[in-house]
């Protein structure tokens, strides 16, 4: 009963007495998504791929972009592939994927600072093409 305990313990302080560097490479996924900041790592498509989806808002450099899903192909290296959820739902300040309603796809949640809103996008089961926007909250602000 005590083994996960002492097993989390010795992972614990093996990493602090035997340090092990850590290298990460910088992989770019779409250069051409300007204002990203709010992101989701998920496998949207049900693939077994990790997907991405993120959220764009205005910045002085840029006009927001809405809401999109990068589909990761599973190859090596990974390429991904962008598809709009919804490019009206400017100035994006959360987004996140969950299963909302009875059914078995993701669905999306977001909130837009600009819009004054809080929605959802129900997914029909095709992820690139088919997702409705229900407004859970609008003007909150």
């Amino acid at each position: 009963m005590n083994y996960p305990l002492l097993l989390i313990f010795i992972c614990f302080f093996t990493g602090i007495l035997f340090p092990q560097s850590i290298q990460f490479e910088q992989h770019s996924v779409d250069l051409n998504f300007a204002g990203i900041q709010y992101v989701k790592i998920i496998d949207i498509d049900g693939d077994d791929d990790l997907d991405i989806i993120g959220g764009s808002e205005i910045t002085p450099y840029s006009a927001s972009l809405g809401i999109a899903y990068w589909r990761n192909d599973g190859g090596d290296p990974i390429s991904w592939i962008r598809f709009v959820i919804d490019s009206s739902f400017k100035h994006v300040m959360s987004v996140d994927a969950a299963y909302i309603d009875a059914d078995t796809n993701l669905d999306i949640v977001a909130s837009s600072w600009q819009l004054n809103q809080v929605a959802w996008w129900k997914s029909s089961g095709n992820p690139e093409t088919g997702w409705t926007k229900y407004i859970i909250k609008s003007g909150y602000i």
